[in-house]
């Protein structure tokens, strides 16, 4: 069970790293609207130096270089709208990390939204867990009867296996739930420590 649970995560953890190396496509390569882009990314939450990066190996394969000045003019301005209480709130609700990208006189207005909307994406997390804790133990006690009665007749084997891989994938959304609330109760910790300095 819990190697499929490490199997799994490597998977995930692949697919996410193949998926954020190609930033941007080749038509977005070739129009080269780095105003646009950083305005984009920063709208998004994304640090700029790291996205930089990643579009810069992006646009490599394509004989195109961003260019810096204009990708971090529009990055700033992009930061004026990400930076405020309501996208503070929506960015928290998604469980989505804050990088500290907001300027000194903008991020109190972001961090008073985006802490409530970690709360929200907690309460949401910990209702998801208490429905996983449910559905295990429902699954559970199927088990324990079909055990039971496959003892007595070979033909609930299937069964068995079906079930037991279902519970296998309930015990690893779990662990899954558990340690995103661990991330999110950290973020929250850290940022209600900034807001009362």
């Amino acid at each position: 069970m819990y190697i499929k649970i490490i199997q799994f995560s490597l998977l995930l953890s692949a697919l996410i790293v193949v998926h954020g190396c190609a930033s941007l496509s080749k038509s977005e390569c070739n129009q080269g609207d780095w105003a646009k882009i950083g305005n984009k990314d920063a709208q998004r939450g994304l640090l700029a130096e790291k996205q930089l990066k990643k579009h810069r190996s992006a646009c490599a394969q394509y004989q195109k270089v961003p260019n810096k000045a204009i990708y971090d003019s529009g990055y700033q301005q992009g930061l004026k709208q990400f930076c405020v209480n309501r996208k503070g709130y929506k960015h928290g609700s998604k469980g989505s990390e804050y990088h500290e990208n907001c300027p000194a006189n903008l991020e109190r207005d972001f961090l008073t939204g985006y802490i409530p909307g970690l709360e929200s994406a907690l309460n949401s997390l910990e209702d998801d867990l208490e429905d996983l804790r449910f559905d295990r133990s429902k699954l559970e006690r199927k088990l324990d009867k079909l055990y039971y009665l496959q003892r007595k007749n070979k033909k609930h084997k299937k069964r068995v296996k079906s079930l037991e891989s279902r519970l296998d994938s309930i015990q690893s959304n779990m662990y899954s739930k558990r340690n995103e609330i661990s991330q999110l109760r950290s973020w929250r910790s850290r940022w209600l420590y900034k807001l009362d300095q």
